[in-house]
């Protein structure tokens, strides 16, 4: 056995005694939602958008997993790898992957994921990205790369970040969470 594999199986095994599986886990993503609560006329685009998510989510029965600058210190402690590693560890257990793209770190964080989940045989989380209407139909590397992927895997929505529009993507969402936690759940019950 490679000692690559080895650590994978190591990685593996750290994981899910440290991230105990529940029905469905969703691992969020995007602008850190701390300035809503300090400064919320400061607080990025896409942060209200992540906080109704996380709330709505969380009031349905999923758990909800916080990436980047909200949930990264937690998954350091839980996994003690580097960030990027961190977080595809998490994905690995979770059911959907939802990532507002509106920071450095969450453009990183989508090449990453995309890649991911396109070119890992043992991926199956649903993907769901929201972006700024400002790269639809953009002809940029964002759009022709990982927004690409994304559509062929999993849902885009493209948003000016206003409260309706907010609100519409979070339904959308939701609803289509719900129907990927009831096939999963029919799944497992004609297993049994």
């Amino acid at each position: 056995m490679s000692q690559e594999s080895i650590v994978d199986l190591l990685i593996d095994e750290v994981t899910s005694i440290a991230i105990a599986q529940p029905s469905f886990t969703v691992f969020l993503c995007g602008p850190s939602m701390r300035a809503l609560d300090e400064r919320p006329e400061e607080a990025p685009k896409g942060a209200e958008l992540r906080q109704l998510l996380k709330e709505e989510l969380g009031n349905l029965g999923f758990e909800v997993i916080l990436g980047e600058d909200d949930g990264i210190e937690e998954i350091q402690n839980d996994h003690g790898f580097d960030a990027q590693t961190n977080e595809l560890n998490v994905l690995k257990r979770s059911k959907a992957l939802v990532l507002i793209a509106a920071s450095p770190s969450s453009f990183a964080e989508l090449g990453v994921f995309s890649h991911d989940r396109a070119h890992n045989k043992k991926s199956s989380y649903d993907v769901v990205l929201i972006l700024s209407e400002d790269f639809e139909d953009s002809n940029s590397y964002i759009e022709l790369g990982p927004v690409s992927v994304v559509e062929t895997l999993g849902k885009v929505f493209f948003t000016s970040y206003s409260t309706d529009d907010c609100q519409d993507i979070c339904k959308k969402i939701i609803r289509r969470l719900t129907h990927r936690r009831s096939l999963l759940m029919n799944e497992e019950i004609k297993s049994e």
